[in-house]
């Protein structure tokens, strides 16, 4: 198990440590209990207003090519084409704030469960798009 003293700079305890003191691959952040429930009573409009951004930064960060580009930007439509015309883009509040934080800790497959999960059987074009976007994101990565 890694010291987190020493990855602060703050273990006191040098040699005889039983923690490990080499480098760890950071582990995908995981909502707790409480999170989790939260994000899945969330309106669909409202998991997209916090989850697209993040998706569509990481995303293009891991392959910036117009074929990516056309894929989330395609995702993004089918999304919000599944909204009502009516609804407004929600406020974030401090507990949204929260959530989009442990967002942005996931990778881009994580991401794309998350949206799955969300919209159900809210748009199937958009199921289709997330499925071909990170099939896409696999082969050019």
């Amino acid at each position: 198990r890694p010291c987190f003293f020493y990855m602060r700079g703050q273990c006191r305890k040098g040699d005889t440590c039983s923690f490990c003191h080499m480098s760890h691959p950071e582990r995908q952040s995981r909502m707790d209990k409480r999170r989790r429930q939260a994000f899945r009573k969330m309106h669909p409009s409202e998991v997209f207003a916090l989850l697209i951004p993040v998706l569509q930064q990481k995303a293009l960060a891991l392959d910036n090519t117009p074929a990516t580009q056309r894929k989330v930007s395609a995702l993004i439509a089918a999304c919000r084409a599944g909204q009502e015309q009516h609804e407004e883009v929600p406020r974030i509040g401090k507990d949204e704030r929260l959530l989009q934080m442990t967002l942005r800790s996931k990778n881009v497959c994580g991401l794309l469960a998350e949206l799955k999960r969300a919209i159900g059987g809210y748009t199937s074009d958009a199921t289709l798009l997330a499925d071909d976007l990170l099939h896409h994101l696999r082969d050019s990565t």
